[in-house]
């Protein structure tokens, strides 16, 4: 980083941030990530007081939560680096690795969603199979056979990790020429999309197209959790919808519970579209070197606002939104609940649970 002419570090540069706006930066992603930390942290420590990890109702919950936190805590290392780092001139040689693993969680609970969403279809499927037909379908599929559930989620959490790490290992600067006067000192604690004409990556040693690659590596599942998670919630509702169709009287009760389903899975993908639609827009316009940094600074602060507050939304709809995790908390057996009300015939109470599985 050395390299810079002191015209290219000048405030007239289009294309580079400034030291104030690193700061600003910073410290929203500090706020941000407090609230998910609280939020998710919240949640982890209900499951873990009431023994309920292994729990089929918390499991896939206690798992994006758990990415949530450790994403949270890792933004807030960094940002709290970036911050004592250069307000006290010095340069941090840690950031690459810790916003590395910040970014690996973030991919890992893009796949825990989607993987969420799956499992609310399935248990919707076989609770309400298993009231039509008195069978359970849910021990045949595929997902469930040989622990590949498990697998699933091993993957999930492995895979975006390590392949993220790696990459920002590789990003890393070499350190030894940085100085704290370089407006790019420490650049790589603050995790954002940069343009490919940021003057304050051509030091990178990934270059212009490996930068791309590592974007894409990033963008890709984004996308494709997006698109599944709406996908799967609209197949559940379709499902609910032709189960209750199929008994021939529609009652007012039955009508309340799939729009209640339709609701949740509506609010399920609007609330992950909120938090990561921002970054995936910055990610696209990244690609580019057209647009000049100081015009999509705005939207940086956009999406710093929105993805660092997925663990706090995420513990609200998943966690103490949801009927089911409250009586989690409450010592009562979200179980016990269905069980009584499918043995009482009570087809609004077992189907309602059935809405709201995890």
């Amino acid at each position: 980083m050395g390299m810079y002419l002191e015209s290219e570090a000048s405030t007239e540069n289009p294309n580079i941030f400034y030291t104030n706006q690193l700061e600003v930066i910073s410290y929203i992603q500090i706020c941000t990530s407090l609230l998910s930390i609280f939020g998710a942290g919240s949640v982890i420590l209900v499951v873990l007081g009431k023994r309920k990890v292994r729990s089929q109702d918390v499991y896939p919950l206690f798992n994006l939560c758990l990415a949530d936190l450790l994403a949270s805590l890792f933004i807030f290392s960094s940002a709290v680096t970036y911050t004592k780092h250069t307000t006290g001139g010095t340069v941090s040689e840690s950031c690459a690795i810790t916003t590395g693993f910040a970014a690996g969680f973030y991919m890992s609970s893009f796949s825990l969603s989607a993987l969420y969403a799956y499992e609310v279809y399935l248990r919707v499927k076989s609770r309400l199979q298993s009231k039509r037909y008195s069978i359970s379908s849910l021990s045949t599929t595929w997902y469930h056979r040989f622990n590949l559930k498990y697998l699933c989620y091993v993957l999930s959490w492995v895979v975006p990790v390590a392949g993220s790490v790696a990459l920002m290992i590789t990003v890393q600067d070499e350190g030894s020429g940085d100085s704290i006067d370089d407006p790019c000192a420490n650049y790589e604690c603050l995790l954002m999309f940069h343009q490919q004409n940021d003057l304050c990556l051509n030091s990178s040693r990934l270059g212009d197209e490996g930068r791309i690659v590592a974007k894409v590596l990033f963008i890709v599942p984004l996308i494709l959790a997006m698109v599944a998670i709406l996908v799967i919630y609209i197949l559940t509702f379709k499902l609910f919808r032709k189960v209750q169709k199929s008994g021939g009287v529609f009652s007012t009760k039955q009508h309340e519970a799939v729009t209640d389903v339709r609701n949740k899975g509506l609010m399920y993908s609007a609330v992950f579209t909120f938090c990561w639609i921002p970054a995936l827009v910055l990610g696209l316009i990244s690609l580019s070197d057209h647009v000049e940094v100081q015009n999509i600074y705005w939207l940086v602060i956009v999406q710093c606002l929105t993805a660092t507050l997925q663990g706090f939304l995420n513990c609200v709809i998943y966690g103490w939104n949801r009927r089911n995790f409250r009586a989690v908390k409450s010592r009562k057996d979200s179980y016990i609940s269905v069980k009584y009300s499918t043995r009482n015939n009570n087809s609004y109470g077992s189907l309602q649970d059935a809405s709201d599985p995890t």
